[in-house]
C-alpha cells in the first residue's frame, strides 16, 4: 500500500505545481493494483497519469473518469481532465471540466488551462485575467509566466512582457520558448545584441528550434 500512496502524493505534487514528467513506470505497475483489488483509488490515479504522459489520452481520460466515479468528492481531478479534453481538442469540454474545478477551488492549473483555451478563441484580455489569477496562487507557474509574457508582447506591451517573461527564467532558464520571446521584445526595444544572444540561448537549448534559426538567418 505505501508504495500506490507516495506515488499518489506524486500526482498530487504535479498537480498543484504544473510540472510535467516524463513517465518511466509501465501500465501494467498499476494494473496489478486493480487486479487484486487493492489499493485500486490510487493505482486508478496513477494509472492515469501514466497513460496521459505517454500521449495515451483515451485511456487516461478512462481511468480519471472511474477514479472520480469512485471519489466524487476529488473535483480537483477535473482539471487534469480538462487537460486532455484540450489536447484533444474539444475545447468545450475542457472548459467545462476546468469550471468544474474552480468552483470548488482555486487551482493554478485549472485557471491556465483556462487561459490556454481563451486564448486559442483569441479571447486575450479573458486570458491574461486567468493567467493572472493561476501566478497569484503559483508564482513560480512557468508555463502560466511564459503564456503571460507572449500576451503582453502580442499587445505590444513590451515592458510588461519583458518582466514576465524575466521572471520565467529566473525560474526555469531551460526553457527554448522563453529565450526566443525575450528575444523578440529585445528586437522591439531596438536591443538588437541581447536579442541575437537570447536567440542563440535558445538553440542551444534546442538545436532544432525553427523559429529562432529564422530570427538569426535574417
Amino acid at each position: 500500500m505505501k508504495k500506490y500512496m507516495r506515488l499518489t502524493v506524486v500526482v498530487i505534487v504535479i498537480f498543484l505545481t504544473g510540472l510535467t514528467v516524463q513517465a518511466t513506470t509501465t501500465p501494467s505497475f498499476f494494473e496489478g493494483g486493480l487486479a487484486v483489488n487493492q489499493d485500486i483509488d490510487d493505482s486508478l490515479l496513477m494509472l492515469a497519469l501514466v497513460y496521459q504522459t505517454q500521449g495515451e489520452m483515451d485511456a487516461a481520460l478512462e481511468q480519471y473518469q472511474k477514479y472520480l466515479k469512485r471519489n466524487p468528492e476529488e473535483v480537483w481531478v477535473q482539471v487534469l481532465i480538462g487537460d486532455i479534453q484540450k489536447e484533444r481538442g474539444y475545447f468545450e469540454e475542457a472548459a467545462l471540466a476546468y469550471q468544474t474545478a474552480l468552483e470548488s477551488g482555486d487551482y493554478a492549473k485549472g485557471f491556465y488551462g483556462m487561459a490556454r483555451i481563451l486564448f486559442v478563441k483569441a479571447q486575450y484580455e479573458e486570458a491574461i485575467v486567468a493567467l493572472k489569477t493561476s501566478l497569484e496562487i503559483a508564482p513560480n507557474y512557468v508555463k502560466a509566466r511564459l503564456l503571460l509574457g507572449q500576451l503582453y508582447y502580442l499587445f505590444q506591451d513590451y515592458d510588461e512582457a519583458y518582466e514576465e517573461l524575466s521572471l520565467a527564467l529566473q525560474y526555469n532558464p531551460f526553457v527554448p520558448m522563453t529565450h526566443y520571446y525575450l528575444g523578440l521584445v529585445y528586437e522591439q526595444q531596438g536591443e538588437m545584441e541581447r536579442a541575437v544572444h537570447a536567440w542563440e540561448r535558445a538553440l542551444q537549448l534546442d538545436p532544432h528550434y525553427q523559429r529562432a534559426v529564422r530570427k538569426l538567418d535574417h
